[in-house]
C-alpha cells in the first residue's frame, strides 16, 4: 500500500469505481510505476516475469491523496521477503520519487501473503 498526492490523481466519482475506465487508467498508471520501480531495483532480473495488480484506490480527502493497495506477483525462485520489498520501494521513491508525485514514505507497506 502506498499514498500519493500529484499528477497521477482526478478526483471524480468514477475513479474510485473498479469497474470504470478511470480506475482502469489510473490503475494502469500505478502498475507501470511500480513495476518500473521493481525493475530497475536490485531484484530486476528476477522481477521480469512479476505481475503488478491494482486492488484498490481510496480518496482520503483530509490530505488529500490517494491510497493504493496492490499485489505484486513474482518468480516463485524470489526469495526476498515484505520488509526487503518495503525498504527498497521506500528507497527508490526517495530517490527517484514517484512520477512526478508526492509519496510519504511510511505510507509504503507490504504485507506477505504465501
Amino acid at each position: 500500500m502506498l499514498i500519493t498526492e500529484g499528477s497521477l490523481l482526478k478526483f471524480d466519482g468514477l475513479l474510485l469505481q473498479r469497474d470504470s475506465d478511470e480506475f482502469a487508467l489510473h490503475a494502469s498508471k500505478f502498475e507501470k510505476v511500480i513495476d518500473r520501480i521493481f525493475v530497475e531495483s536490485v531484484y530486476g532480473k528476477k522481477y521480469a516475469g512479476s505481475e503488478i495488480q491494482i486492488l484498490f484506490l481510496r480518496f482520503l480527502p483530509t490530505i488529500p491523496a490517494l491510497e493504493v493497495s496492490f499485489m505484486t506477483r513474482t518468480a516463485r525462485d524470489l526469495d526476498v521477503d515484505a520488509y526487503d520489498l518495503t525498504l527498497m520501494l521506500r528507497k527508490h521513491i526517495a530517490m527517484h520519487g514517484f512520477d512526478g508525485n508526492s509519496v510519504e514514505s511510511n505510507s509504503i507497506s507490504f504485507i506477505e501473503n504465501n
